[in-house]
C-alpha cells in the first residue's frame, strides 16, 4: 500500500538513525518503527498513594467517620448551647 506520510523533524532524524544503523532502507525503517510501536502495548503502572501519619488516636474508630463526626457535632453544639445561657 501507498501512501503519503509526512515526518515531524525528530521523527525523521529517528528515521534515519535506525536506517544507519540497522542499514535498513527508508520504506523498512518506517514500517520496523510503526510495527515496534503497534505491537509494543505501553506498561500500565499501577499508581500508588502515598501514606502519612497523622497522629490519629488509638482510642477513637475511623471506621465509622460520619458518626464520630456527628457527635462532635453534637458536643460542639451543646458547649455553645451551655456557653450562652
Amino acid at each position: 500500500m501507498r501512501s503519503t506520510v509526512t515526518l515531524d523533524s525528530d521523527v525523521d532524524s529517528l528515521v534515519r538513525q535506525l536506517m544507519r544503523e540497522k542499514q535498513l532502507t527508508f520504506k523498512q525503517a518506517i514500517n520496523q518503527a510503526i510495527r515496534n510501536g503497534l505491537r509494543n502495548k505501553p506498561v500500565r503502572r499501577g499508581y500508588r498513594v502515598p501514606e502519612f501519619r497523622m497522629g490519629a488516636r488509638q482510642d477513637i474508630s475511623l471506621d465509622q467517620a460520619l458518626a464520630l463526626s456527628a457527635a462532635m457535632d453534637d458536643a460542639e453544639t451543646l458547649r455553645e448551647m451551655a456557653a450562652r445561657k
